[in-house]
């Protein structure tokens, strides 16, 4: 009797942990699939700025993504120009999600010096305190993050890149909230999430298409 009470007790803690094995293991694949839908990973091309301010360019940079990068034009004889402290790259983008972001520029500096851009978001980083995005190599192109976390709610907002290095070149940037996410490469631009302007109405179109849908009310009969 003993031993069958002994055997009985080994097969139920062996159940028990099964059972509980199994409760952990639907939890998990939850948490997974609800994590998996509101993650997100938005990311842009720098060329996609909706605004470049001088003089900062877009030029053509074979590693790039799309072949493509904002830099500081080189000057024949004089070099890298000097930045103007109103040069700046913006980019109006849409978060699905409120949460806590992260900010990331895939870039590179093609000579030894400041290895330091500025960044903000939805404010001006001239005139607030701004994030420091450093990189710890030169070339070739690579990730860098900004220094903070910003809690962005879900809508529109804007990622103001200024002091570019006079040798930095820009290829993306991505804003996610999976803060341990480490990209090592450049991604897919994901265009569903940058704001653009609607273009207003032809108003010279939408009168010829009134007046061609305009008809004359048919004429009733004259006379008695």
């Amino acid at each position: 009797a003993l031993v069958l009470g002994k055997r009985r007790t080994a097969r139920m803690a062996h159940l028990m942990r099964r059972a509980c094995t199994a409760v952990v293991v639907v939890f998990v694949a939850c948490s997974s699939v609800a994590w998996s839908s509101d993650r997100v990973r938005t990311v842009i091309e720098a060329e996609s700025a909706t605004e470049i301010v001088a003089p900062l360019v877009i030029t053509d940079l074979e590693d790039a993504s799309n072949g493509k990068c904002v830099t500081v034009p080189r000057v024949r004889g004089v070099g890298f120009v000097d930045p103007d402290p109103d040069a700046r790259a913006y980019f109006r983008v849409r978060i699905p999600h409120d949460g806590n972001y992260r900010v990331w520029v895939h870039w590179q500096i093609r000579r030894n010096g400041c290895n330091c851009i500025w960044m903000a978001v939805d404010v001006d980083a001239l005139t607030d305190k701004p994030d420091l995005i450093c990189g710890s190599t030169y070339t070739p192109l690579h990730r860098s993050r900004a220094a903070r976390r910003h809690a962005l709610t879900a809508g529109e907002h804007v990622i103001h890149i200024h002091r570019f290095a006079k040798s930095a070149e820009l290829d993306q940037i991505l804003i996610t909230n999976d803060l341990r996410y480490m990209p090592s490469r450049a991604m897919t631009e994901t265009p569903e999430y940058l704001v653009r302007d609607e273009p207003e109405p032809d108003p010279t179109i939408s009168l010829a298409s009134s007046c061609a849908q305009y008809s004359l009310p048919r004429a009733g009969k004259l006379g008695p």
